[in-house]
Parts: C-alpha cells; structure tokens; sequence
C-alpha cells in the first residue's frame, strides 16, 4: 500500500498562491511567526500592519489571546495573512483573521475552550484563498467551538458517523467542518459509502486534517464505493491517509473520496488503495467525474480498475488543473481495459498543467498511456514520466493510449523512463500526433519545455527528481 499523501486544491490558476507565499515567506503580508514583532499595532483587541511587510511575535498573540478576544486585519497594506507558528491559547477569547485577500496557514490554531474562530479571505481584495501549508491546520478540542469562513457557519464534527449524521438531518446543504484529525479503524469496514450525498450548496472543509484507516468494501451490484457517494458541492483541504476502497459488486464507480463528482474538489489528500475488477470507473480521488473542478491535486493511491486512473477514472466532463498522481496504476483484467497514469478516459472537458509519474500497467487488448488511456477532451501543458508497461495487442502511447479526438497543446513524455523510446508514439493509434512531444529524461530536466509557465512550473534538482513540478502545488 502507498501511503504518501497527495492534494488537491482550488481552482483558477490567478488565485494560486506561490509556493514561496505557502511555506510562510509571502512578499506582502502579516505573518505570525516566532520573529519578533514589526510595524504592527495593536489595540484594544485589533491589530493591524503599518507597513507591507509586517510580523506579529506568536508569544505575543498567545498572551493577548489569554487575556481578550483578538482581530488580525492585514487590510489592503500587506493584503495576506501566513500563520507559521502554532497557535494555541486557553482563554475563552475569539480569534479572528481577516485577510484583504489569502490566508495561509501553515502551522496548528487550535483554541483549547469553546471559542469563536472566524476565518476570512477577499476582505477588499480579490482572487485570495484559504489555502493549508504542510504543517498547517486548524483543530478543535470542542465541536461546539463556533466556525465562520467568510461569513458561512459551519457545523464541526469529530468523526465520519457524526458527518454522515448531520448530512444526512438537512440533506447535505449545509456547511461542515472536521474538527480534529480521525482514525476510521475503530469503524471497521463500511458495506456502503458512508455518506451519500453532499448536496449543490453544501461545503464540506476538512480544515487540512486527516481522515487515516478508511476501509470500504461494497459488495452488491450498481452500488457506488467512496467516502461520499456523489458529490455535488464543494469539499476542501481534507487528507485520506491508508485509504482502502474496494468494489465487488457489478458496475458502480470508485473514488477514496468521492464515487461521482458534479462539484468542486480542492486541496483534499489520498493515499492507499482503490480497487475493483468489475465496476465501470475506478480514480484514486474520483471515479468518475461527472462536470465537476478538480484542481491543484496530488494522488497518492495505487488503483486497479477496468476503466482506471490514477486521479480520475472517468472525466466525462469538467476541469482538472494543477494536479498531479503518483501512484501505480493496473488493469483489473484483460480485453480492453481502460489504464491512464493521471485519467482511465477523459472523455471531455478540460485538463491542464498536471502530470503523472506512477506506472500504468495494461493486459491485452488494452489502451494504455502514461496520462491517458482515452482521451478526447482539451489538454494542454501536461507530461507523463511512469513507466508504461503493455502487452501485445494494445494501443500504448507516451501520453495516451488512443487519441479519440482530444485537442493536445504542449503535452510531453519522458522516453527514457517511460519506456516508451519511438518518439512518434505520443499516442498508441495515431503516429506524431499532433500536440504531443517525446523528450529524454536529460531534456525534460534541463528546462522548462514549451509551453510550460514560469509563472505556473518550477524545475530544481532537489524537487520532484529533477522534473517540472507546480509552483502552487510542490510534492509532498
């Protein structure tokens, strides 16, 4: 089982944060950090930066927390807010941060009593996120502990049966919130995806905490298998860890998170296994995406399917951006199967600056591509560097099996490592197709390649092997 952690975030690549701004260094902010404090004033409560640049000291905020409740504005002055040191306090005071645009927090708040805590972005500004670091999160030791992110109030809950719970009561319209990280090992094996639908206007916000040990296991046919069973809001910064979701009931489609996404999925974390030898569609975070965003994401999860992808199985329609898998991806069986290191079929819709790096595996008669296994949608700036392992009698390609009709821009292989070295098969039915380029391991290591932003990629020895990766969505 793999368990390293992937994301995936929101969507809009002007709104991503820089990776610089996402470890706590941003150019123009309010950071709390263990520095001493500089051009900040407060008073009576409120505190606000004097100059773009400004630090608030974390001793300092902890003791006016255990004394009154405290507002941190960065205004348009220095616009974001960075938490980079912990905050934890014990005093019954609130806490509000208050962003003119994003706020990053890459350390642990967490209040001790049942207090406010009140997050907010775009207070002025514009295309600002809520976005979580690595070592960020926000944590509850009280689920009556009262939540606002820009304006909404959230319902928090401890545990996947109180989630289950309350979505259940208003039939997902609501706004819910994990309060702490949870261990599902205690649940044993779900029959049936726990939740079954998280409604149009509801939000479900992990806060960047974990859900570890999530076993499911459906057995009766047509059923689908994820931790929701449709998706049709928007769910946030939530981390599957050791995931295990399997499907032996005909047909259906499996995600570790979500079986069927109509919403938005952003900045959420899988890592584990999904796995079915006769359900339609099979993604390590999605099985099939309906119209849904799916944005900024990293896979982690090994996947096994008839129609797989390491991310998506099926992208009947909608976006997938700044996302990537890393995770092996294999044929449940033989006689036509569907295998993509990124997507099993991308049917329609649009993908764009992602990559897939984990094996695809294919079994005969199968379409089989480093990304794709078929594609027919709009994709542009992607790569593809897993080995991809066929039999006879396939379609295999660099980046997609069999090119039903997609529209390629600036999309690459890497043929040293791949395995596949004929630079005309960027797609295994359609020699030098047009859009898709073979490059040397060497090559794509040695720059950016056409195509691909300075704004949007990196490239270092010490990230990702060497590879481009994205700036707003570095390797974990």
């Amino acid at each position: 089982m793999n368990m390293s952690i992937s994301l995936c975030a929101a969507a809009g690549l002007g709104a991503f944060l820089t990776a610089a701004s996402m470890a706590g260094a941003a150019s123009a902010a309010v950071t709390i950090s263990t520095d001493a404090t500089s051009h900040m004033k407060c008073l009576a409560g409120l505190c606000k930066p004097t100059a773009t640049d400004a630090v608030l000291n974390v001793k300092k905020l902890i003791h006016l927390l255990n004394t009154e409740s405290v507002t941190i504005e960065s205004g348009s002055t220095a616009k974001d807010i960075v938490v980079s040191a912990s905050v934890q306090w014990v005093h019954n005071s609130a806490l509000v941060l208050d962003a003119y645009r994003s706020l990053t927090i890459d350390a642990l708040v967490r209040p001790k009593s049942a207090v406010p805590v009140t997050l907010t972005t775009n207070d002025g500004g514009t295309g600002g996120l809520l976005a979580f670091g690595s070592a960020g999160r926000v944590s509850f030791l009280s689920t009556l502990s009262p939540l606002t992110i820009n304006g909404a109030s959230y319902k928090l809950v401890n545990t996947i049966g109180e989630l289950a719970d309350v979505i259940g009561a208003d039939g997902g319209t609501g706004h819910y919130a994990l309060a702490n990280d949870y261990s599902a090992a205690a649940d044993g094996v779900y029959a049936s995806s726990p939740v079954a639908l998280l409604a149009s206007t509801g939000t479900f916000e992990g806060l960047h905490n974990t859900i570890s040990h999530l076993s499911i296991d459906v057995t009766s046919s047509g059923d689908d298998a994820g931790l929701f069973a449709e998706t049709d809001g928007t769910v946030n910064d939530v981390i599957l860890q050791g995931a295990s979701v399997k499907k032996s009931g005909e047909g259906g489609s499996v995600g570790a998170l979500s079986a069927r996404n109509f919403g938005a999925i952003n900045a959420v974390s899988v890592s584990g296994s999904v796995q079915s030898s006769v359900a339609d569609d099979v993604g390590g975070l999605v099985g099939d995406n309906e119209s849904g965003t799916i944005a900024r994401c990293q896979s982690a999860a090994s996947v096994t399917g008839i129609r797989a992808g390491g991310l998506v199985g099926e992208m009947f329609d909608g976006t997938i951006d700044s996302s990537f898998a890393t995770g092996s991806v294999k044929a449940a069986s033989a006689g036509s199967p569907t295998v993509g290191g990124l997507v099993g079929y991308a049917a329609a819709g649009s993908i764009g600056n992602s990559y897939a790096t984990g094996t695809a595996t294919g079994l005969t008669d199968a379409n089989l591509g480093g990304l794709f296994g078929i594609s027919s949608a709009t994709i542009a700036s992607v790569y593809a560097s897993g080995a991809v392992k066929s039999h006879h009698d396939s379609h295999t390609g660099g980046v997609t099996g069999f090119d039903a009709g997609s529209s390629f821009a600036d999309a690459y292989w890497d043929t040293t490592t791949t395995g596949i070295t004929d630079v005309r098969k960027g797609a295994g039915n359609i020699k030098n197709d047009p859009g898709i380029t073979g490059l040397s391991d060497t090559d794509l290591k040695s720059g950016l390649p056409t195509g691909f932003a300075a704004a949007t990629w990196g490239e270092d020895a010490s990230i990702n092997g060497g590879l481009p990766y994205l700036l707003a969505n570095p390797p974990s």
